[in-house]
């Protein structure tokens, strides 16, 4: 499996849902979600993945499998992300390492907000850390990324584009 490398070889695309492939193959789809790509909002490209969002839902969110099995020798994950709405949203950025679906404890669970307008998501790889063991992030089994919200009370739609490994 791999990514598509832009000319500057400084960062890896992973996803920039320009094709509706890649929605088929990288995304799990689950029962109150809706993707689709979406010409509006695209940080690259054409198109940008529209993600709607609808409770009663726990946590909601975007599963993503992945490109690459190995993310050794990349520093950051970056995503571009347009929050359309007028309020702030708190998110996670999960990684999951081991293919068990580890418990809370054992997987990086990175929280963050979503600001109104653009969010250029940053993640520095060297520093993460599992939530409850603080163990470093196993970078050659990288195995699912998430970006999810807990406790939504009414839909939510956001887009994003553009999600890369960088230098």
């Amino acid at each position: 499996m791999g990514g598509r490398l832009p000319a500057d070889g400084k960062c890896l695309v992973l996803y920039d849902f320009e094709t509706e492939q890649e929605l088929e193959e990288h995304i799990h789809w689950q029962c109150r979600d809706w993707f689709q790509r979406d010409s509006r909002h695209a940080a690259s490209g054409r198109f940008s993945l529209r993600v709607e969002l609808y409770p009663p839902q726990m946590y909601a969110g975007i599963t993503l499998s992945p490109v690459l099995d190995s993310w050794r020798g990349w520093r950051y994950l970056k995503a571009d992300l347009f929050n359309p709405s007028n309020r702030p949203v708190r998110f996670t950025v999960r990684i999951d390492d081991r293919k068990d679906y580890p418990p809370y404890e054992d997987r990086v669970n990175y929280p963050f907000v979503m600001e109104p307008g653009w969010n250029h998501f940053v993640l520095d790889l060297e520093q993460v850390r599992t939530s409850g063991t603080k163990r470093p992030l196993r970078l050659d089994s990288v195995c699912r990324l998430l970006f999810f919200t807990s406790g939504l009370e009414e839909p939510l739609v956001f887009f994003m584009d553009n999600v890369r490994l960088c230098k």
